[in-house]
C-alpha cells in the first residue's frame, strides 16, 4: 500500500506566506469597496429624504415643514418617515453606527450629540419626536416654513417659489445633531471629534469628517453628492448666505 506523503513545513511556510501576501493585497481593495458601497447607501438615505421632502411641500400648497425647534408641529423627523413610507433605516448614514453612550433612551440626558463615527439621539419626550430616535443626517432648517433659535423668517426658504439655486441648497446633510441654521459667519471647528455642540457656530454641525474629507447632501434639486467640507460656505445655505469659496480647516481633512 502506498502512503500518501504529507505536506512539509516548507510547502506550509510558502503556502503562509502565501495568504499574508495576497491579505496584504486584497484588504485595501476590500475597504474601498466597503467605503464605496456606505457613500452609495448613504446618497440614496438623502435623496429619499428629499423626496419626502419634496412630497410634504407638494401636499402643502409648495410650503417646507415647519422647523423643528418649534413645540407646537410635529419633528421633521416624524414627516418624512411618514413621506418616505414609514421606514426608519433612511435616518441612519452607515459610515456612522451606535452611540457615545450605551443606552442613550435611559440617559438622564434629554439628548445625546452625535460625531463623525456616531449617531445623536433624542429622548422621545424632546421636542415632541413622536419616539425616542436617533440618526446621522441634520435638516438645513433655512428650509423650513417657520423660524426657529431666533432666526430670521426673511432668511429662511419658506415655500419652494422661493428657491432659486436648487443644485446649491442643501435640504439634508450628514451631521452630529438633527437641524441646524449654518451662517456665513460661522468658522470650522477648532477641533474635529467632539461630542456636544461644536464650537465656530452651527456649520459646525455640518462641517464633520465623515466621508475622507467631505461629507454627503441631498439637494432641493432633488440630487444628492458628495461636497468637500471646504466647499460648505460655497452653497446657497439661506437667501442672503455670502458666498466664501473656500476655508482652511485647522485639523487634517483628507483621510
Amino acid at each position: 500500500m502506498r502512503m500518501r506523503r504529507g505536506f512539509s513545513l516548507v510547502e506550509l511556510l510558502v503556502v503562509v506566506a502565501i495568504l499574508s501576501l495576497l491579505l496584504v493585497i486584497l484588504t485595501p481593495s476590500l475597504s474601498r469597496a466597503k467605503r464605496l458601497a456606505q457613500d452609495v447607501a448613504c446618497l440614496s438615505n438623502q435623496h429619499q429624504i428629499v423626496a419626502a421632502h419634496s412630497t410634504y411641500a407638494t401636499a402643502y400648497q409648495g410650503y417646507h415643514p415647519p422647523s423643528s425647534t418649534d413645540p407646537t408641529q410635529p419633528h421633521w423627523l416624524d414627516l418624512m418617515a411618514r413621506y418616505a413610507g414609514g421606514s426608519d433605516d433612511v435616518r441612519f448614514c452607515p459610515a456612522a453606527s451606535g452611540y457615545l453612550v450605551s443606552d442613550p433612551d435611559q440617559t438622564t440626558q434629554p439628548q445625546v450629540w452625535g460625531s463623525r463615527r456616531h449617531h445623536w439621539w433624542l429622548n422621545r419626550n424632546t421636542y415632541t419626536v413622536e419616539a425616542s430616535k436617533g440618526g446621522s443626517y441634520g435638516a438645513n432648517s433655512w428650509l423650513h416654513s417657520t423660524s426657529g433659535w431666533g432666526s430670521p423668517i426673511a432668511l429662511h426658504f419658506r415655500h419652494v417659489g422661493e428657491v432659486s439655486q436648487g443644485p446649491l441648497t442643501p435640504v439634508v446633510t450628514d451631521s452630529v445633531w438633527h437641524n441646524g441654521f449654518p451662517r456665513d459667519s460661522d468658522t470650522p471647528s477648532t477641533v474635529e471629534a467632539y461630542g456636544g455642540q461644536p464650537p465656530g457656530g452651527m456649520m459646525g454641525r455640518v462641517a464633520v469628517n465623515r466621508h475622507r474629507g467631505a461629507i454627503h447632501a441631498g439637494f432641493a434639486d432633488g440630487s444628492s453628492t458628495r461636497v468637500e467640507l471646504i466647499h460648505l460656505w460655497g452653497l446657497v445655505w439661506h437667501r442672503d448666505f455670502r458666498f466664501i469659496p473656500l476655508v482652511e480647516f485647522p485639523w487634517p481633512i483628507d483621510d
